[in-house]
């Protein structure tokens, strides 16, 4: 059962680095700009901080973001995800289960550490909820976008295994 992963060319190497994580960005923000209409900012309980953290965060640390999620992907995912597809039969629920499994583990990190004590035990909880909850809509996008530009691979790979078996 040795299936070698043929080769591809430049354009679909350079898409899996950068279609995946804009189409996981773009999920993303529209799941905030949502939840901003659900949600509005209020200036009067908010005041002017809020504004202030926004300017901060989309000039600063958003193109940070991107580019280290744009180096993951190069570094990290994709090979990873080259081996998923060589070693799992069903690539996309096994895909999805680590992806529920990463979203779990960053949430409660990055969750305990944007936790301040003062504010109690419910604020861990909605932390962590929220941070789950956007890491495992972007890691879903990314996966089926990764999928999708993988299906030819897929149906030759499976072919290959069912001759083989």
């Amino acid at each position: 059962m040795n299936v070698q992963r043929p080769r591809q060319s430049a354009g679909k190497r350079a898409a899996k680095i950068f279609l995946p994580v804009l189409i996981g960005l773009l999920i993303t923000f529209l799941c905030d700009r949502i939840i901003l209409l659900i949600k509005p900012l209020n200036l009067s309980i908010d005041g002017d901080a809020a504004i202030g953290g926004q300017w901060v965060f989309n000039n600063i640390f958003f193109p940070i973001i991107v580019i280290a999620l744009f180096l993951a992907q190069w570094l990290v995912i994709i090979p990873f995800w080259g081996k998923m597809l060589l070693k799992f039969r069903n690539v996309l629920l096994s895909s999805i289960i680590t992806a529920l499994i990463i979203a779990i583990i960053s949430g409660a990190l990055f969750g305990y550490m944007l936790w301040a004590p003062q504010f109690g035990f419910g604020d861990l909880v909605i932390s962590f909820l929220v941070i789950s909850s956007i890491t495992m809509i972007y890691i879903v996008g990314d996966i089926f976008a990764l999928y999708f530009l993988d299906i030819p691979f897929t149906k030759y790979s499976k072919a290959n295994k069912l001759k083989t078996n």
